[in-house]
């Protein structure tokens, strides 16, 4: 769940919720035995270790905070009360065709590896497009500045795809 109100005033609405990163703008709310995370809008920042934003600064606009994902197939959200899709990167549209495209650059340090494992989709194999292309070959240049356990733990959820093969090939 995504919300403009900061984390600290989640954590006083809700007193029974969890502090599980409010540094990172994220609380667990939980009520009548259901727990939902709830993380604040953000918006990008520097990224200095390619894992952890240096800072966060909180936001108010979900077009902006939808730009931080990796994927346009993860930058959509739902207005579940109004049973609305909000999709401004196309991402419905490249889940209809099994497309995977980067939103912003495609050149960004881990965004590269976790490409690979997105391309094995749990409906089936998804191909990059062109841009994404260019960028999953600039893999090895661009890992050089990650943690090798980073880089291990995106690797290990790659061969655990029902389709490794394909997606190392």
């Amino acid at each position: 769940m995504a919300s403009t109100l900061h984390p600290q005033k989640l954590l006083e609405l809700f007193p029974r919720a969890l502090d599980t990163g409010s540094q990172y703008g994220t609380v667990t709310i939980r009520k009548g035995g259901v727990s939902v995370e709830c993380t604040t809008l953000r918006t990008d920042a520097q990224y200095s270790d390619g894992r952890r934003p240096d800072r966060v600064d909180f936001g108010t606009s979900l077009k902006e905070d939808l730009a931080r994902r990796d994927f346009t197939i993860n930058a959509m959200a739902v207005n579940v009360r109004k049973r609305k899709l909000f999709d401004p990167y196309g991402g419905r549209e490249d889940v209809k065709n099994s497309v995977l495209r980067a939103v912003g650059s495609a050149e960004v340090r881990l965004r590269c590896m976790r490409g690979y494992r997105f391309l094995d989709g749990k409906t089936g194999e998804r191909r990059p497009d062109d841009e994404l292309s260019k960028g999953l070959k600039m893999a090895p240049q661009l890992l050089t500045k990650v943690s090798r356990e980073r880089v291990w733990a995106e690797f290990r959820r790659i061969l655990s795809g029902p389709r490794a093969a394909m997606v190392l090939d």
